[in-house]
């Protein structure tokens, strides 16, 4: 995996122009207990939610997998994998919506106003 680091490039950049990178304090979250904000969802509701995906015009046949393994994360209560699963695809839908209102099938990767 690689990935860009603009703080490498900054240590050497800022020196040579005699500037100075001013950092943030850490932080810590002590009460964690309030900060969750995923909501009890029973099992009845989930398979619900398994049935809906597998009907929906939301959401791309190729997409299920995506939207399947969100739910299991979920399931597992791996709140941050579920969301990061589930932001691109509901992108995805209100795209492929987005496509379909403005009759323009030949954007949905672009999805731009025109």
């Amino acid at each position: 995996l690689l990935t860009a680091g603009l703080g490498q490039i900054l240590k050497g950049v800022l020196p040579q122009r005699n500037l100075t990178l001013h950092h943030r304090p850490y932080f810590r979250l002590t009460q964690l207990e309030e900060l969750a904000v995923f909501p009890d969802i029973n099992e009845e509701a989930i398979a619900v939610a398994e049935e809906l995906i597998g009907k929906s015009d939301f959401v791309l046949e190729i997409m299920l997998p995506f939207w399947r393994e969100a739910l299991t994360a979920y399931k597992n209560q791996r709140y941050a994998d579920c969301t990061m699963l589930l932001l691109p695809q509901l992108e995805m839908g209100l795209r492929k919506y987005f496509t379909a209102v403005n009759n323009c099938p030949s954007r949905l990767l672009t999805a731009e106003c025109t």
